[in-house]
């Protein structure tokens, strides 16, 4: 049975994404990073953090032009936006992140 605490995967994520990175897996280093955030989130990391987070692994994505990751990142990102009180409709996903309406 499972034992750990859900956030204490984490840091095991963000190795993993290093480790591709390093070895030049970009796929596998950035879906580790999509991972690390949905379960940053999950897990109740501070939002303002979580937000600096997406942030870098979104330009990053940008980047590397990794099309998976660029649908859900920016989800996640104004979800946690619309938490913070940054969308004039916390109940849809429109913001400084994504506009649900375009999708």
């Amino acid at each position: 049975p499972w034992v750990g605490r859900h956030r204490d995967s984490l840091n095991q994520l963000i190795y993993a994404y290093k480790a591709g990175m390093q070895c030049g897996d970009i796929l596998y280093a950035l879906m580790n990073a999509q991972l690390y955030c949905v379960q940053a989130y999950e897990s109740g990391l501070e939002l303002e953090t979580l937000v600096k987070r997406i942030s870098e692994f979104s330009k990053e994505t940008m980047e590397h032009n990794q099309e998976l990751s660029l649908m859900m990142l920016p989800i996640l990102k104004q979800t946690v936006l619309n938490l913070m009180g940054q969308s004039k409709d916390p109940l849809h996903l429109s913001g400084g992140a994504m506009d649900e309406e375009s999708v």
